[in-house]
């Protein structure tokens, strides 16, 4: 694991905007959940502007194995 990652280990990012939102974000749903996973992250919490985000997070916690979303 990364140093950069230790300080991460078991954390929750409890307000993250993937895209698609209403303004260009730099990661999607997706690529936020592996990031977190690499990171040894125990989950995300992604948010919309203008949607629900139920539906995403189950997608993305199915299709990224061991974090949470």
């Amino acid at each position: 694991m990364e140093e950069i990652y230790r300080i991460l280990e078991g954390t929750i990012d409890m307000h993250l905007h993937p895209a698609p939102d209403t303004f260009p974000r730099r990661v999607d749903d997706l690529e936020a959940a592996r990031d977190a996973r690499a990171a040894s992250m125990r989950a995300i919490l992604i948010k919309c502007h203008m949607a629900q985000t139920a539906d995403r997070a189950a997608i993305a916690a199915r299709a990224v194995p061991g974090i949470k979303v």
